[in-house]
C-alpha cells in the first residue's frame, strides 16, 4: 500500500452566524380615513319661500364637508306644494296629497343623495 500522508490543514475561525430573534407580526396600520357611508338629506322650506330654514343648516354643512372631502355622486330632487304662482302647480299635483298643511309641508322640500365613491367600490 501507498502511505498517505496527511498535512494537517488550518480552518480560519469563523464568527458564530448572529441569532435573529423572530420579530412579532406588526399589526395592520388602521385605516387613514372612515369609508362614509351614502346620506340621504330632506331640507324642507316654508311656504312662498326658498329661505333655507336655520334648523335645516347643520345637517347641510355637514353634507358639504362630506361632499368636499370626497367625490361621489350627487342627486337632488325638489319639490313644491300646490300654494303659489300656477307654474309649479302642475309638478305638485304629482307629489304628495295637497289638501292637507301636512300634505303641502311634505311637498315642500329638496331631497338631497350622496353615494360617495369609496364607498360604492367598496360594497361592489
Amino acid at each position: 500500500t501507498v502511505p498517505v500522508l496527511q498535512t494537517p490543514v488550518e480552518v480560519p475561525e469563523q464568527p458564530p452566524a448572529p441569532v435573529t430573534q423572530p420579530t412579532p407580526e406588526q399589526p395592520a396600520p388602521p385605516p387613514t380615513k372612515e369609508v362614509p357611508t351614502p346620506v340621504n338629506i330632506v331640507v324642507n322650506y316654508d311656504p312662498d319661500s326658498y329661505d333655507i330654514r336655520p334648523d335645516e343648516l347643520p345637517a347641510l354643512e355637514e353634507l358639504a364637508t362630506l361632499i368636499r372631502d370626497n367625490p361621489g355622486l350627487l342627486k337632488m330632487s325638489a319639490y313644491t306644494d300646490d300654494d303659489g304662482p300656477t307654474s309649479g302647480q302642475w309638478l305638485s299635483e304629482r307629489r304628495a296629497d295637497n289638501s292637507t298643511e301636512e300634505g303641502r309641508a311634505q311637498n315642500r322640500r329638496v331631497e338631497i343623495y350622496f353615494i360617495p365613491d369609496a364607498w360604492a367600490e367598496q360594497a361592489q
